[in-house]
């Protein structure tokens, strides 16, 4: 009989993600949008002086700038999991990654309140999307043994990026922060974005572990096979008895849920 458990299933897949090429360029990219989230969300604080003398906006409206961005965050995190668990991480990611960089030249263009808490919104938004799968895309591209210790070094990042956000400020605005470019410090988030853009474009794939996670086994093959294409090293192959363990193992982690619920109602 095989043994169904998390050890088996992640050893059978951790033998086929070994630290490579691919992963470094993944790291990069999820590297540099941590980097623009980081500076997105100083860069907010640091030019609201600015806004508020600019527009003329009274405390609720202050209150509101913050209120909406951290809705779009939000919102972004509740329906982009949604949309990638249905479609995938890649596309969602790639095509967010796009439209982050985009919105940042609006930046360029707000004439108004109205259209600055907008901006601010949708950039809340796809901030939302970005920061829970860049989680997702570490932990299903790269080995159980490795994902935490990467991602806590990605999440340095953030630190990277309010530290140029903060000299860039320094460049833009004046001393008391309540006059100077605030706009163009809106566009410091735009390069970041759209250098991962490119790169996911280029270079990234959907991670092997989405596939398995939907217990297709033949996709996740194929994903498997690309990496190692890329990386220019053998692929080794699922044999029956380890497709078994993974189809099996994934389809009792899908029902637990559900079986713990049926319990406690059948309890109560």
């Amino acid at each position: 009989m095989i043994p169904l458990n998390q050890d088996d299933c992640n050893q059978i897949i951790d033998k086929r993600l070994n630290f490579s090429l691919y992963h470094k360029i993944i790291i990069a990219i999820i590297f540099l949008i941590i980097i623009a989230d980081g500076s997105e969300a100083l860069s907010l604080s640091v030019t609201l002086p600015c806004v508020i003398q600019e527009f003329n906006l009274d405390a609720g409206q202050e209150n509101l700038i913050s209120t909406i961005y951290y809705v779009g965050v939000m919102l972004g995190a509740l329906f982009g999991g949604i949309i990638a668990d249905n479609y995938g991480r890649k596309n969602i990611l790639i095509y967010t990654y796009l439209l982050t960089g985009l919105l940042g030249f609006k930046s360029l263009l707000i004439y108004n309140f109205i259209f600055f808490i907008f901006v601010r919104f949708l950039f809340g938004f796809f901030i939302g999307v970005i920061s829970p799968l860049s989680v997702t895309i570490i932990t299903e591209s790269l080995s159980t043994e490795q994902s935490g210790r990467i991602f806590m070094l990605c999440r340095v990042g953030k630190s990277i990026g309010e530290l140029f956000t903060s000299i860039m400020a320094a460049a833009f605005l004046d001393k008391d922060l309540n006059h100077g470019n605030w706009r163009a410090l809106l566009l410091i988030p735009v390069m970041p974005a759209l250098i991962c853009f490119a790169l996911s474009l280029k270079y990234s794939i959907e991670p092997p572990r989405y596939f398995i996670a939907k217990k297709n086994v033949e996709e996740a093959e194929e994903c498997f096979k690309n990496i190692s294409e890329r990386n220019k090293t053998n692929y080794i192959p699922f044999n029956e008895p380890q497709k078994s363990v993974i189809l099996d193992f994934y389809e009792k982690q899908t029902q637990q849920p559900f079986r713990k619920l049926r319990q406690y109602l059948t309890r109560s």
